[in-house]
């Protein structure tokens, strides 16, 4: 799992896009590919934005996510 403090001096045009009450949206430009970044305000919120991710994959094979 990648963390995003050791990508984020990698990241082309890095712009925060959003915020919420457990995470902050960015977007960028990696390695080629134009991205969005959901990072927890703090760690307790990691696990739950990691499943979500997880779910966001599986839609995404099927063009719903």
């Amino acid at each position: 799992m990648l963390k995003f403090s050791d990508i984020k001096p990698k990241i082309e045009n890095l712009t925060k896009i959003g915020e919420g009450w457990r995470a902050v949206v960015y977007r960028g430009n990696f390695e080629g590919q134009d991205l969005a970044f959901k990072v927890a305000s703090e760690d307790i919120h990691k696990h739950p934005i990691q499943k979500e991710g997880i779910i966001l994959q599986q839609v995404n094979k099927h063009g719903i996510g």
